[in-house]
């Protein structure tokens, strides 16, 4: 017989079970508590409440529903039919719209739906709305029916 390391084999009996807690944790969140559509509902409610935090995100949310980040991004795009990620990006752009309309200068708007960095604030008005916060604004002064 080989001599055997008995710290080595605990370190990996403790690994093993740490992943097998993790595994059985994950799999009694899918058959135990699944996501219906009133959960659904509280969470999309809970996103256009607190959008305005930077700090909101799927971690942050999944932690405060109690369940696993995965299991939540998952379940998310099966009831509501987009991801968590896209649904609060959509939160924070009609918000970010709305206050452009208002004339609100883009770093406040920024800052108010959560995005506290104006250049990547800037970049996803643009993949929103399909043009710059500026150009925006200057669109929402030119009345439509004008014409020279």
């Amino acid at each position: 017989m080989k001599p055997i390391n008995r710290k080595e084999i605990q370190l990996v009996l403790e690994r093993i079970k740490t992943e097998l807690d993790s595994t059985v944790l994950d799999r009694k969140e899918e058959y135990s508590e699944p996501l219906c559509s009133t959960t659904a509902e509280k969470i999309k409610e809970y996103l256009r409440g607190n959008y305005t935090s930077p700090d909101l995100n799927l971690t942050s949310t999944a932690i405060a529903f109690g369940f696993n980040a995965n299991y939540l991004s998952r379940m998310f795009k099966a009831e509501v039919g987009v991801s968590f990620c896209d649904y609060l990006f959509v939160c924070r752009m009609d918000k970010a719209v709305e206050l452009a309309a208002k004339k609100m200068l883009m770093y406040q708007a920024a800052d108010k739906v959560g995005i506290p960095d104006p250049n990547y604030f800037g970049r996803c008005f643009k993949k929103h709305t399909g043009m710059s916060y500026s150009e925006y604004l200057k669109q929402e002064e030119t009345p439509d029916n004008v014409r020279e």
